[in-house]
């Protein structure tokens, strides 16, 4: 019968893409190089590109390891899918490629792990939300994912108690600092994704306060990604 355990697997030989990477960037600096003026202080900017790849992938894995040590307990590796592991490990491996910022990296981490929990654990998710959330993590801008956990701060502090699920457009834009335009096409980057749920106001007003009466609501997905993967309450 064949062992299903992740462990000591045979050794995975070089990645043709992280070689191609490679020669690609020695070619990118040989062409900026040549640019007078600036071209050897950007393709100074270009060697920095490997190191801190290596950098975002110790991250990475500081988070996953630090996150299964939490959950110990809680896993079974050998009941995972080794198919379903290798799929959310190559979406986990390219958000460490992309990304130097903790609230990806650790929310990847999260979601690699909640794959290893064990059946019938209350935190566990299923694959086929564990690999649309991990892609959305992926697709979104880190400032969209800011404004994902602005609104769930301010449904949380509400004047009215924690329980509101709803806020207006601008009371978020009372919280962050952003270009009123900005905001509002990060909002809709997470409309995008049935993140937050947007209803428009029929009345608009000018500039900046255009919005402000919209009535902005955090999905059930949505929440399930901020909170149990963003914020790791597992």
């Amino acid at each position: 019968m064949p062992n299903n355990k992740l462990e000591n697997q045979p050794d995975v030989p070089v990645d043709e893409h992280e070689r191609y990477h490679d020669a690609g960037l020695v070619v990118v600096k040989a062409l900026l190089n040549a640019i007078p003026l600036v071209g050897g202080s950007l393709a100074s900017l270009v060697e920095f590109i490997p190191t801190a790849n290596q950098r975002n992938a110790e991250k990475a894995t500081r988070f996953l390891r630090d996150r299964l040590a939490n959950l110990e307990t809680r896993i079974d590796v050998d009941a995972v899918d080794k198919e379903e592991f290798s799929e959310l490990f190559q979406s986990y491996s390219r958000i460490m490629e992309r990304t130097h910022r903790d609230e990806k990296l650790r929310a990847a981490a999260n979601i690699l792990a909640n794959l290893l929990l064990k059946s019938g654990d209350q935190a566990k998710v299923s694959y086929d939300e564990l690999d649309h959330l991990i892609r959305c993590v992926d697709a979104l801008s880190i400032g969209a994912i800011t404004v994902l956990g602005a609104i769930r701060q301010v449904t949380v502090t509400h004047p009215l108690g924690p329980n509101v699920d709803a806020i207006q457009f601008g009371q978020l834009r009372t919280t962050l600092p952003v270009d009123a335009a900005l905001l509002r096409s990060l909002v809709s980057e997470l409309q995008a994704f049935h993140l937050v749920a947007v209803q428009e106001t029929g009345i608009r007003g000018y500039a900046e306060g255009e919005y402000d009466g919209s009535i902005l609501r955090i999905s059930p997905i949505g929440m399930r990604l901020i909170e149990r993967f963003i914020e790791g309450d597992m």
